[in-house]
């Protein structure tokens, strides 16, 4: 799905239960959310470059194209041959 720059913020901040991590474009990535949790990003001066988030059976992946965000939905992702790198 395609989202506008408020679009994704909002869309990022109604994720519950989720755990992963934003890049914005002004800053390192420091929005990481390692714990299962509810999502709040605040974008300040930035944009959302990328993001990806997982609750152990969904996965979202967020990438910024032009004046656009781009949201992979991808749901019932089996975690057994997952391996994650922190």
């Amino acid at each position: 799905m395609k989202k506008t720059r408020d679009e994704i913020i909002t869309y990022i901040n109604a994720l519950q239960g989720y755990q992963g991590y934003v890049q914005f474009s002004d800053r390192p990535i420091e929005d990481i959310f390692r714990e299962f949790s509810d999502i709040h990003v605040d974008p300040n001066d930035g944009f959302v470059y990328e993001a990806h988030f997982s609750n152990g059976q969904d996965s979202i992946s967020i990438k910024q194209l032009n004046d656009y965000w781009f949201v992979d939905e991808c749901k019932n992702v089996s975690m057994d041959d997952t391996q994650t790198y922190i």
